[in-house]
């Protein structure tokens, strides 16, 4: 395994631990406090797409450390765009979205 496919595998490694231990959390406060509880479930949604985002290759660790914003949906566009994977997104109201992906052949 080259080295820059290794890094991509454990910075992604990374995030997703972050991400499952958002999720623990959340399902140990969903019953005692709601909105905690999903905030962490945002958290974890996030984290998770950041690393899909660098196991691609596409991006680094280095990338989420210059650019912390908090913006799944435009980091989901960039990452299909850099991929040639064509996109949809329509939004529903703050909080729902659907997404509809284009795999070209």
């Amino acid at each position: 395994m080259n080295t820059k496919i290794r890094r991509c595998n454990e910075d992604a490694a990374i995030w997703i631990e972050r991400s499952r231990k958002d999720y623990e959390a959340a399902k140990l406060l969903k019953t005692k406090d709601p909105a905690l509880a999903i905030y962490l479930l945002q958290q974890c949604i996030e984290k998770s797409v950041k690393a899909l985002a660098i196991a691609s290759g596409k991006f680094d660790c280095g990338y989420f450390k210059n650019n912390s914003k908090h913006d799944s949906k435009g980091l989901l566009k960039e990452l299909w765009r850099k991929l040639g994977v064509g996109t949809s997104i329509t939004v529903y109201n703050r909080t729902q979205a659907f997404a509809i992906i284009f795999i070209p052949f």
